[in-house]
């Protein structure tokens, strides 16, 4: 095996940190972020926004309902590609202020600097954006973690637990199946990456990200 390729929420990153601390604070600064007096072009960039939410639902939406319907998504947490790009917007401003460091597990800081300077690489797939993902991990407990990863992938590879979306991965790193591990704390996720021919286990509480890994490649 020579690429390790993991989950986020729940196999790096606590599950609350994503659900008590980032939706919380997109939700809550929302309303400021879309009515903010700034150049044209981020006036542009929300109208833009808005236009690609208003075909996908097939209707016109004021600024209060376009409002409304991201607070929605956030509710529910609905995987909208509009919701994540003006998410990433918002919490790019939190990390860039300090207001939001993102959470990392220790095991998990542990696990991937030991394996990183052994020789092996990393890459991300996660519901979230990438965008949001290389923020999360510039701006970790541990300082900048970028440099650790190769490669982000997001959705737009397709769903996580579907098999076609961890062969489009194997497309994209131009790797056989059987040199890259994938590892969640999502069993479906885990099966469809082995439906694709990946090496794929999941982690725990009680079989952390470290530990799963030194178990595959101690040996």
């Amino acid at each position: 095996m020579k690429f390790i390729l993991t989950d986020i929420e729940g196999t790096t990153t606590s599950i609350s940190f994503v659900h008590e601390v980032l939706f919380p604070y997109s939700y809550q600064h929302l309303h400021d972020f879309l009515n903010k007096l700034l150049p044209q072009e981020f006036q542009e960039y929300i109208e833009g926004q808005k236009k690609i939410l208003e075909n996908d639902l097939k209707t016109t939406l004021t600024m209060e309902q376009f409002e409304e319907k991201l607070k929605e998504f956030i509710r529910n947490d609905v995987k909208n590609p509009v919701l994540k790009n003006i998410q990433g917007a918002i919490w790019r401003q939190a990390y860039e202020d300090g207001a939001v460091k993102g959470h990392v597990y220790k095991n998990a800081h542990r696990s991937i600097l030991k394996w990183h300077n052994a020789g092996y690489s990393f890459g991300i797939y996660s519901s979230g954006s990438v965008e949001a993902q290389k923020l999360l991990f510039q701006y970790s407990d541990f300082g900048d973690m970028t440099p650790y990863f190769k490669a982000y992938f997001d959705t737009k590879v397709g769903h996580k637990r579907e098999e076609n979306s961890y062969r489009n991965i194997l497309r994209e790193l131009n790797l056989p199946p059987e040199d890259v591990v994938f590892l969640s704390d999502i069993i479906e996720e885990v099966q469809a990456a082995k439906a694709a021919g990946m090496h794929s286990y999941q982690v725990s509480k009680e079989r952390t990200f470290e530990m799963v890994l030194e178990e595959i490649l101690a040996n």
